[in-house]
């Protein structure tokens, strides 16, 4: 048990090794609020959020029946005493029950329309609705216009219809920033996020897209991008422009890989086989322990209906019930999207 400053941890962890050549069992005791660090320097830790209860622990095993007024050397900081008493409090009568009552009954909802509905001001004209009854985002929306100011999304896009002329002309890395049509009808992606304040980049290399998702330009240690989308294509060692290297393929799975462990969003669009080549490598690559691949050519024709039981007991429907997997948690907003 021992207090100690960054410059002493050299001289610790040579005492502890000594201590373990020796066939000694070391153990850290921290006995403050927040032991930090003990756990980088001790094989084996103890301590707790409640330090007046270690302390008596301590005492009773060296001395027997603890005993405040006999403590025979171990010494009780007086914060200790007032944390102890908060503690107890807190467990007695919480200060935010009523609170936590009310958030375990919010029924999860897949859409935020009725939330953001209730929003609108009162005396919002009716010529502001749409056509479909319900007012524009862009109108009303949950966020002001600009919320999301200076995020970017980077598209990656190893297949485009360059590569094939059978391919819909509309399907071009182009369209991504430029609108496919000048008509009002017609939107490409960066102009549909543009309320938002949200910018988008593409690439249509493996070489740019790892060059990007690698360099801070905005802030130190950040990659600039909160999200990257891959447009899944086949499994050919092509790409749009024949001049770039198709071969940097194992090293933009690596970069994406890293991506996604630093709570980066990851969305992954494919179509029928054989374009469901890049979204196999990158599930395989995100979650090893998974078995699921997709693939197929499935022409479709048939409109699901969400089934909020969960149950899937019906044809032609697909589970509306939220689902929570702990192993996918993630460190950020972030969430992982398939769209087939």
């Amino acid at each position: 048990m021992v207090y100690f400053q960054n410059h002493k941890d050299k001289k610790i962890t040579d005492n502890i090794h000594y201590c373990i050549s020796r066939g000694m069992k070391v153990f850290g005791i921290g006995i403050g609020i927040c032991p930090y660090g003990i756990e980088k320097l001790f094989p084996n830790v103890i301590y707790s959020k409640n330090p007046m209860k270690l302390i008596e622990g301590i005492y009773e095993c060296c001395f027997g029946n603890f005993n405040k007024d006999e403590m025979n050397g171990i010494s009780l900081n007086p914060e200790f005493v007032i944390y102890e008493n908060d503690i107890k409090e807190c467990i007695e009568n919480p200060k935010y029950l009523s609170l936590k009552k009310e958030l375990i009954n919010i029924i999860i909802e897949l859409s935020g329309y009725d939330f953001y509905q209730g929003e609108i001001p009162k005396d919002a004209k009716e010529e502001d609705m749409e056509a479909n009854g319900i007012y524009s985002i862009h109108q009303f929306g949950m966020y002001p216009k600009n919320f999301f100011k200076g995020q970017k999304i980077l598209f990656v896009m190893p297949y485009s219809c360059e590569m094939n002329n059978e391919e819909n002309k509309a399907f071009s890395y182009k369209y991504i920033r430029e609108k496919y049509k000048n008509e009002s009808n017609y939107e490409c992606i960066k102009s549909s996020l543009e309320y938002t304040g949200i910018d988008v980049e593409y690439v249509i290399n493996y070489k740019d897209a790892i060059m990007k998702l690698t360099t801070c330009t905005q802030r130190k240690g950040y990659c600039d991008y909160f999200a990257c989308a891959i447009l899944s294509g086949p499994p050919y060692a092509e790409l749009p422009n024949p001049d770039d290297d198709p071969y940097l393929l194992g090293q933009f799975l690596k970069v994406i890989k890293k991506f996604w462990d630093n709570g980066g969003s990851i969305g992954i669009f494919a179509d029928n086989a054989p374009f469901t080549y890049h979204a196999n490598l990158l599930i395989e690559e995100l979650f090893p322990e998974v078995k699921f691949r997709i693939g197929g050519n499935h022409k479709g024709g048939d409109i699901l209906k969400g089934d909020d039981s969960g149950l899937l007991e019906k044809p032609k429907t697909f589970n509306r019930k939220i689902q929570i997997e702990d192993n996918y948690s993630r460190i950020s907003i972030s969430q992982f999207a398939l769209f087939i």
